[in-house]
């Protein structure tokens, strides 16, 4: 298996997740979101008029909308899931031509020294082919004046990353990897995020040695894979994101409820495992009032003993026995008590015959 950064991040999100999607290769249920509809056609628009550049042809600012445009008029479809019920597709047809509008205006008239868009990178990280990766990164620019290259990356989602998480980003880092393999001369590699929708930009530099160190976490990640493959242990991670997990029907935790959410009601109150969870939680209400009885009891039935001094209490056909012993009970390490203790020992000169003090 060639891997990718998607990859990675996918089992480290959810082992099973990974199993489903690159070793079952399951069909991913759910539709696409129109988040991720905006962000492709955006993608395609830059690439587009990118490539128009390096043929030394620059777009007006109107042909690449109008290009985004037919783009998204071709592969719109009513299958394309919109979460947020206030607002139509219109409203993420104008924030994607918004997005490149703003960095048309920004970048024109493009004379950065583009030399690949989508280009296709290859990661060997221990340089025996033995574990490799592969991505495609947005655009590849040469600057000429600083004599190093520049990854540059897209995003088109709502989320202004800060500059500590771009510095723990992995993906560009790898692609950092991949260009610096790919050229003689790649010295020194910018890594540049495109915030689209907040009209920003970010620069990271990586050192070698941040490099290397990366290549070996990498190498962990998938040495660690590679192991669940043979023992065939996934096991499926809950985490906020699985409501939005195009696997739930197939997960342990979700196959249940994905049952029921297909049922009628009445259908619905009949399943086993509905009964058999409404019965174990009525039980489980019963079970916590009986045991908060039991503990009143428990006191009554002691105080009793304590009152008439026994230490047998019968019933009409049970007893209860009761024992009154003294227990030490030390402040627990760490605490203010505990401190108070010890110095104290120590100040009565008994610290040393205390041999474990728990």
């Amino acid at each position: 298996m060639i891997y990718s950064h998607s990859r990675l991040s996918t089992y480290e999100q959810c082992p099973l997740k990974f199993k489903l999607t690159y070793i079952d290769k399951e069909e991913p249920e759910g539709e696409e979101s129109i988040e991720a509809f905006v962000g492709s056609r955006v993608h395609e628009a830059l690439e587009w008029l990118y490539k128009r550049v390096k043929m030394t042809v620059i777009p007006t600012k109107e042909q690449v909308l109008e290009h985004f445009e037919k783009l998204w008029k071709k592969n719109f479809h009513p299958a394309i899931k919109i979460n947020n019920p206030e607002f139509l597709a219109e409203h993420y047809f104008s924030k994607g031509k918004k997005f490149l509008e703003n960095y048309y205006d920004r970048y024109k008239p493009f004379n950065e020294n583009t030399i690949a868009t989508e280009k296709r990178v290859t990661i060997d990280l221990d340089g025996t082919g033995k574990y490799k990766l592969q991505g495609y990164i947005d655009r590849i620019v040469y600057n000429k004046e600083s004599r190093s290259y520049e990854i540059h990356d897209y995003k088109t989602n709502n989320q202004l990353k800060e500059r500590s998480d771009l510095e723990q980003d992995r993906q560009l880092a790898l692609y950092c990897i991949g260009v610096k393999s790919m050229y003689q001369d790649a010295h020194k590699v910018c890594l540049i995020w495109h915030f689209l929708a907040f009209d920003k930009e970010f620069c990271v530099f990586k050192t070698d040695k941040q490099l290397e160190q990366l290549k070996k976490e990498t190498i962990r990640v998938i040495q660690e894979i590679e192991r669940a493959k043979k023992s065939g242990k996934f096991p499926a991670s809950q985490t906020a994101l699985c409501d939005w997990c195009e696997y739930k029907s197939l997960c342990p935790q979700f196959k249940h409820e994905a049952e029921l959410d297909k049922m009628p009601i009445n259908e619905y109150m009949k399943d086993e495992g509905v009964k058999l969870v409404n019965k174990y939680a009525e039980f489980y209400s019963k079970k916590k009032d009986i045991e908060t009885e039991l503990e009143k009891i428990k006191e009554a039935v002691i105080e009793f003993a304590k009152k008439k001094g026994i230490d047998v209490v019968f019933g009409n056909n049970n007893k209860l026995s009761v024992k009154f012993s003294k227990k030490f009970k030390f402040p627990a390490k760490g605490t203010e008590e505990r401190q108070e203790l010890e110095s104290l020992l120590k100040k009565l000169k008994k610290w040393d015959d205390v041999t474990a003090l728990e």
